[in-house]
């Protein structure tokens, strides 16, 4: 049985990466092509489909700021929709949305990464 080692590049990339969900860098995730695609891509993808702002809070932790009112399952819809089009990264509801001072409604999302 012979062993392969990864290049640098993709060691370093996966290093940072998991730094980051350990909360010691800030959105050093972004290194990597493959996440930084996977992020851009949900982010386009959570616009259209609820007009709503994607971010990410730190460690695995994203939000998803929007006017409209979505109950549970009409996100968790969108969120299955999203993670059909993702590489590396898989997103999950965590809890239920809570309102703003400016009355949007603010959901938490997780992140995992494959």
């Amino acid at each position: 049985m012979s062993k392969t080692f990864k290049k640098y590049d993709e060691f370093l990339n996966e290093s940072l990466v998991i730094l980051d969900l350990k909360g010691s860098m800030v959105n050093e995730f972004m290194n990597n092509i493959d996440l930084k695609k996977d992020f851009e891509n949900a982010r386009r993808l959570f616009y259209d489909n609820t007009a709503g702002i994607f971010q990410h809070k730190g460690d695995n932790v994203f939000g998803l700021r929007t006017y409209n009112k979505l109950n549970k399952e009409e996100l968790d819809s969108v969120i299955e929709q999203v993670n059909r089009t993702m590489i590396r990264m898989t997103f999950s509801r965590t809890g239920s949305s809570k309102e703003s001072n400016i009355k949007e409604n603010m959901w938490k999302l997780s992140c995992k990464l494959l």
